[in-house]
């Protein structure tokens, strides 16, 4: 078993508009030995990583505003952030839906 001293911690930027999975993931993560930081919507989450410029990005699809995929967008074309590897995350009918691959049209973004 590898110890957390064994392996790289990351910085990971959730972004969620409902505070109770931005504290979930949180939670979660910082247990596991991550940095983590929030952002509530696409726009605050572009800002977010540019200035910190995480390792990765869990990142909501849907949510008001600006959604998931109008973010990936924006980071996809920003040079500081066009590497950060984003994770898509859904909470749909009281179930977690995380996707390492994005959906269709998020893999189009990326492209």
């Amino acid at each position: 078993m590898i110890g957390k001293a064994e392996y790289c911690m990351a910085t990971i930027l959730i972004v969620d508009d409902s505070p109770e999975v931005r504290v979930a993931l949180t939670a979660t993560l910082k247990d596991a030995g991550h940095t983590v930081r929030e952002a509530s919507d696409g726009r605050d989450a572009v800002e977010q990583a540019t200035l910190i410029q995480p390792d990765a990005i869990i990142l909501d699809i849907n949510m008001p505003d600006i959604d998931g995929i109008t973010a990936l967008r924006g980071l996809r074309a920003d040079p500081i952030t066009r590497d950060t590897y984003p994770w898509s995350c859904s909470l749909r009918s009281q179930t977690w839906t995380m996707s390492r691959r994005p959906s269709r049209q998020g893999r189009r973004i990326m492209s």
